[in-house]
């Protein structure tokens, strides 16, 4: 049902980040552990999600697509100096938001 790409719905879901070390920002580098196994939906209230502008829609090395590459968008955190977050970079079929 997910794909790899950059056109389609933005999956609603976000992750955990454990930074390795405090202080860190994953946006630039530092070493960090997205927690896959405890996915959080986005609030009602944050929808829709919007989709970063990007010069390079190219898969590129990276199996997780180029939403992977947008570090801007794909990591946030909810307040100033807060946790870390990871958004989604799988899409769904372009159907799926008329079914």
């Amino acid at each position: 049902f997910s794909r790899q790409r950059y056109w389609g719905e933005p999956i609603p879901i976000y992750f955990p980040v454990e930074m390795e070390e405090e202080g860190g920002d994953p946006r630039e580098g530092a070493k960090h552990r997205i927690c896959y196994e405890t996915p959080m939906a986005v609030e009602e209230s944050e929808l829709p999600i919007r989709l970063p502008e990007l010069d390079d829609f190219s898969p590129g090395d990276n199996p997780e697509g180029c939403l992977a590459r947008a570090t801007e968008w794909r990591y946030f955190q909810k307040e100033e100096g807060g946790a870390w977050f990871a958004r989604e970079t799988n899409t769904m079929p372009q159907w799926a938001g008329s079914c």
